[in-house]
Formats: structure tokens, C-alpha cells, sequence
């Protein structure tokens, strides 16, 4: 292991300045696996853009590693938008797959991983990139063969998903096409010369036109293909930000759009996926640049674990390099020590309670009612809410979440999105399953359902709308307003 410290410590003075005697002289403490409620036991995380995973699902994605799961990794833009041109976004796809290299070399000994950015060399252990298709998106495919390790890249422009989930222009310098409605984003294609220059882009691809039920199908495609036990996306809840922006803008309290876009359409496709599939994966959404205000929660056993990846990476990223700060383990805010996840509860029956209150059925109709003559509900593994025979159905009106509204040079952009209304709440036959029958519970009490909403009531009635925060002196409170938070007991 000796020579494997070197090289972790060679990476760590150039990337960010970290305590190694400290890193190299813990205990190895494998972190816990993610669940697995069936073998062969597999976990798809999906990230907004290269270095999510690290930072933000690295504890989890170690103790898969260690467990023995099959892991894949989807990225969904190229975050290419940090840094300047082809070769920026290429660098952070074999800076992802470096890192790894390097968590498998840390357990087995091996020394795969690159010691440094050589453009255009990928680690030695991964194989060259394949097409693969994704319902209409055809993406990059990267496959371990030392370990059952993929990564899968879509390579859509930065900033996109928030128009195409809204429906509105404005978001990003590459949309080529004319104002919205509708939006249609764009993929990145690899340069002309990457099959000869570029090995990263081994295999080049078009640009495509991406559309929200392209981009929306590829992620429930990828979810069927895969067919994980538990699914990692970034925070989808809304409670734990104020505004959307860089992480600098606001300490702590700022989110950056494309996390938490992507993490709306990771969590609408996997309630999609549940329904065809019939098995609603354990989900674990990952907060992230707002975990910088919460207090350092992993041991300096897992941190240096989550550390070992990072500064594998950190070469290929000169925004990184150039940034320290949180990315530096011994910094007071850095995103190593640090995991704060929102996780959804494993299937079980209960009354289904809000403020007070329990639902019940009245004359066909889903209404609360006095928890003494309330009848008992399921979660069940399908992700159905059921009780008696019937279960709750949203009355599809096809919206989205549609706030915070995008900004364009200051100001809202044109056109401004429309608001879709609550959308209905009503019992069906549990025969007839779809995303308008499946729920996500959250062990914060949100509900989510279909298009990523949430479960809410007024005047006794449950809808499905907007999920929305609590907000106290200006600043977000990371709780969920009473009627949106339910509990199953």
C-alpha cells in the first residue's frame, strides 16, 4: 500500500492541499452499503455533470464498492460551461473514470489510475467508449473491466435541463433554436479528431436535438436497462435552498440549477421505470452545495475514502484545481466530510396521517378523516399507496414543477413558464399501474408524485402540486410545510 500513498499524496498537494499524514494513517472503516432488497444487488447514481458523484454520493458509492454491487454511474450533462472548449469536458470524463481507477486500486492493491492529466490517455483499465442507446438519445458507454464498474455520459449542454423542464429559453448559451415553447436542448458532439487525438471520444457522436420527453425517456430507459436495487440522485426535495446559482453565490444556501433539475428528472423517470417495471428502486437524494452550512458528518476514515477519488479527478478539472476551497478535505466546509441524503422508507402499511388527521375513502373519494375510523395503507414494493383493493391515482394534467423562475440577465426570462395547477387526487383499480399511481415517501414526509410533485391536502382533500418550503428569517429551514408532510404509522 506503500506506493499507492504516494501517489494519493502526489494528487492531493496538486489538487487541494490536504492533510495526508492524517489520510494515510486512519483506520480503513468500509462506509456501509446503499439497500438491496433483491440480488444481484446494483446502484445507479445519476449526476448533473462530472465530480456530483464524488463529492456528493462518494460515502455511498465507496460502501457499494466495498459490498460487492454493481455500480454505474450516469451523467447528464458534459459541464462543460466551467471551463474552455472540447477539451475541458473530455478531461472531466476521463478525470471521473481516473477516479475510479483509484478507488478500485485503493482496495485491490492495483495501480491503474493515472498520476496525472495526460490529454487524451485513458486509465489503463477502462475500456474505450461505446454507443449506447438510450430510448432516443444515443450516449457515451465506459465500462471497468476490473470491476463491474459503467459510466454512461448523454453530454447534454450545461444549464438545459431547467428550460427543457420548464419549457422556456434563456438557460443556455448552446440552445440553437428559436424562443420557446418548445424548448429543444442540445447534446455535445466530440470533435472531429477525437478518434485519432481525443481517446476519451473514441467513438464520436452527433449533436442531437433533446426534447423534454427525450431526455425524460432516455433516464427511465437507463433506470430498465441497469434495473437497480437503489437509485442515487442529487436533492429533488426544493426545502433545503433559497436561490439557484453557483456555490459561492450564497453560502450554503445556494443550489445549482442542473442538480437540481436533473435530480426532478431522475425522480420522475424512476417513478416511470417503477410502473413498467413493477418495482420501485430504494431512492436516496443527495443535497448538494447546501451541505456546506450543515455540520461535518463522515469520520476521517470515509472522508479520505471520498478523498482518494477526488484528487484522482481533480487533475482533469482546472476549475477545481483552481478553486480549493470545499473541494479541500481539511477546509471548514468541505463537501469530503460531508453527507446529507434524503432517503425513501421501505415498503410497509399504516394510517397515512397529516395534520392531525388520517386518509380515508368517503363515496369513492380520497378524503382525510378521523384516524379511528381511517383504514390502513400500504407502500408496497411496486411503489403503489393502496387499501382495499384500490389505489391512489393522480388526475394527469401533465405539469411540471415550474419555480423558481429562470433568470435571464436579471430578469425573468421570456416567455415566463406557465404555472400548471394541482392536479387531482382520486382511487383506481391497482391494476392499472403507471407514473400517475406511483409514490416515492420520503423519510422527511414529502410524497412525491408524478412529474416529481408532491402529495398535499386542503380542505380534507389530497392533491398533487408544486413541493414547496418553510421559510424562516429569509432563509430556508429544510422543513417540509405541514400540509405536504406526511407520515405512514
Amino acid at each position: 500500500m506503500g506506493s499507492l500513498i504516494v501517489l494519493i499524496g502526489a494528487l492531493s498537494v496538486a489538487a487541494c492541499g490536504d492533510d495526508l499524514p492524517r489520510c494515510s494513517q486512519v483506520s480503513t472503516v468500509i462506509p456501509p452499503a446503499p439497500p438491496c432488497a433483491r440480488a444481484p444487488c446494483s446502484d445507479l447514481f445519476i449526476a448533473a455533470h462530472p465530480d456530483d458523484d464524488l463529492l456528493f454520493m462518494g460515502s455511498d458509492i465507496a460502501g457499494a464498492l466495498a459490498a460487492g454491487h454493481r455500480i454505474t454511474v450516469l451523467y447528464v450533462t458534459a459541464g462543460e460551461l466551467s471551463g474552455d472548449g472540447d477539451d475541458y469536458w473530455i478531461d472531466r470524463e476521463r478525470g471521473v473514470l481516473n477516479a475510479y481507477s483509484a478507488l478500485v486500486d485503493h482496495r485491490a492493491g492495483t495501480h491503474t489510475a493515472l498520476a496525472s492529466n495526460r490529454p487524451g490517455v485513458l486509465p489503463g483499465d477502462w475500456s474505450a467508449a461505446q454507443p449506447t442507446v438510450l430510448g432516443t438519445i444515443t450516449a457515451a458507454e465506459y465500462d471497468l473491466r476490473t470491476y463491474p464498474i459503467t459510466a454512461v455520459f448523454l453530454r447534454l449542454g450545461d444549464y438545459q435541463e431547467q428550460c427543457l423542464w420548464e419549457q422556456t429559453n434563456g438557460c443556455s448559451t448552446r440552445n440553437p433554436n428559436p424562443p420557446a415553447p418548445p424548448y429543444v436542448a442540445v447534446t455535445i458532439a466530440c470533435p472531429a479528431d477525437a478518434a485519432s487525438a481525443k481517446v476519451a471520444c473514441a467513438t464520436p457522436a452527433p449533436s442531437q436535438q433533446v426534447d423534454d420527453s427525450a431526455l425524460a425517456g432516455a433516464l427511465e430507459a437507463a433506470i430498465v436497462k441497469f434495473h437497480p436495487t437503489t437509485i442515487g440522485i442529487l436533492d429533488a426535495s426544493g426545502v433545503f435552498f433559497d436561490e439557484l446559482g453557483r456555490a459561492g453565490d450564497s453560502a450554503g444556501y445556494t443550489e445549482y440549477p442542473d442538480h437540481f433539475y436533473s435530480a426532478l428528472y431522475a425522480l420522475s423517470a424512476t417513478l416511470r421505470a417503477a410502473a413498467a417495471t413493477g418495482e420501485l428502486p430504494a431512492i436516496a437524494s443527495y443535497r448538494g452545495y447546501t451541505i456546506a452550512r450543515e455540520p461535518a458528518n463522515l469520520t476521517d476514515s470515509v472522508s479520505c475514502t471520498k478523498d482518494i477519488a477526488f484528487d484522482a479527478y481533480a487533475p482533469f478539472d482546472s476549475d477545481v484545481t483552481a478553486e480549493h476551497g470545499a473541494y479541500a478535505l481539511d477546509d471548514a466546509t468541505s463537501y469530503l466530510r460531508r453527507s446529507y441524503a434524503l432517503r425513501t422508507v421501505v415498503p410497509h402499511s399504516g394510517f397515512l396521517r397529516n395534520q392531525g388527521k388520517c386518509l380515508g375513502i368517503v363515496d369513492s373519494v380520497p378524503t382525510m378523516v378521523d384516524c379511528a375510523t381511517a383504514p390502513e395503507w400500504s407502500f408496497d414494493a411496486a411503489g403503489q399507496l393502496t387499501t382495499s383493493g384500490m389505489c391512489l391515482r393522480v388526475v394527469d394534467n401533465g405539469g411540471h414543477v415550474m419555480r423558481p423562475v429562470p433568470q435571464c440577465a436579471g430578469a425573468p426570462c421570456t416567455p415566463i413558464p406557465a404555472e400548471f395547477p394541482a392536479e387531482v387526487v382520486m382511487t383506481t383499480d391497482c391494476a392499472t399501474t403507471s407514473e400517475a399511481t406511483t409514490y416515492a415517501v420520503f423519510d422527511n414526509g414529502q410524497i412525491r408524485t408524478a412529474y416529481a410533485r408532491c402529495l398535499a391536502v386542503a380542505s380534507d382533500h389530497p392533491f398533487s402540486a408544486d413541493c414547496k418550503s418553510v421559510v424562516v428569517d429569509g432563509h430556508v429551514t429544510g422543513g417540509v410545510p405541514d400540509d405536504q408532510a406526511w407520515t405512514l404509522r
